[in-house]
C-alpha cells in the first residue's frame, strides 16, 4: 500500500509551491533590473572615465611646456610631445631614458652611481623654478627651467617634471645688455 497525502495536504503544497516559484520568479526579475541598472551605470561611469582620460591626454600632449613623468629611480614612464621637442627626441628614444640623461646638471643627478634621487629629489619640490642645463639627444646643452612635483600613483610615488626651454629667453636678454650697452657708449659720447 503507497503512502500518499490527502487530496487536501496535496493542494496545500501545489499552492505552497506556486507561491514559491511566484516569489523566486519576482526575485529574479528584481535581480535582472538591478544588474541591467547598475550595467547601465557601470557603462556611462566607463564613457565619462574615457572622456575624461581622452582630454588629460590632450592637455598632456598640446601643453606648451615640457613635461615629464619620472618613478623614484628617475626612469623616465612618459614624456609630452614639448618635451621630447625640447629635449630633441623622439619616440623610440624613450625607452630606458632616465630623467640624469635630460638633465644631467641638476643637483640630484651629480651621483648616478649611488642614486641619491628621492632624497635629492626633496629639495626641488614644490619650490620655485630652478635653472639649470638640460642635455639635448645631440649632446647640446640647453638653459632650462625645471620644476618637479611628486604624486602617489597606486600607492608608488612619482615625479612629475615641468620642463621650460629658456634658450630663447637668454639670447634675448644678451641682447638687452649688449643694446643697453650701446646706449651707454652713445650716451657717454
Amino acid at each position: 500500500m503507497s503512502a500518499s497525502l490527502p487530496v487536501k495536504d496535496e493542494a496545500v503544497s501545489a499552492e505552497v509551491l506556486g507561491r514559491f516559484l511566484q516569489r523566486e520568479r519576482h526575485a529574479r526579475k528584481e535581480a535582472e533590473q538591478l544588474l541591467e541598472e547598475r550595467s547601465r551605470q557601470l557603462y556611462f561611469s566607463n564613457v565619462a572615465l574615457e572622456k575624461e582620460m581622452q582630454r588629460t591626454k590632450a592637455v598632456f600632449e598640446t601643453a606648451a611646456e615640457g613635461i615629464l613623468i619620472f618613478d623614484r629611480e628617475g626612469t623616465v614612464e612618459s614624456l609630452n610631445s614639448a618635451a621630447k621637442n625640447i629635449f630633441g627626441i623622439r619616440d623610440e628614444d624613450c625607452q630606458g631614458l632616465n630623467v640624469c640623461d635630460l638633465v644631467p646638471s641638476a643637483s640630484f643627478c651629480t651621483d648616478r652611481e649611488n642614486c641619491e634621487l628621492p632624497e635629492r629629489l626633496k629639495t626641488l619640490i614644490d619650490k620655485s623654478c630652478n635653472e639649470i642645463l638640460g642635455r639635448r639627444k645631440d649632446g647640446t646643452d640647453i638653459p632650462l627651467e625645471f620644476v618637479v612635483s611628486e604624486f602617489l600613483q597606486y600607492d608608488v610615488t612619482t615625479y612629475s617634471g615641468i620642463v621650460r626651454d629658456l634658450t630663447r629667453r637668454k639670447a634675448l636678454e644678451l641682447e638687452l645688455g649688449h643694446a643697453q650697452k650701446m646706449e651707454s657708449v652713445g650716451q657717454l659720447a
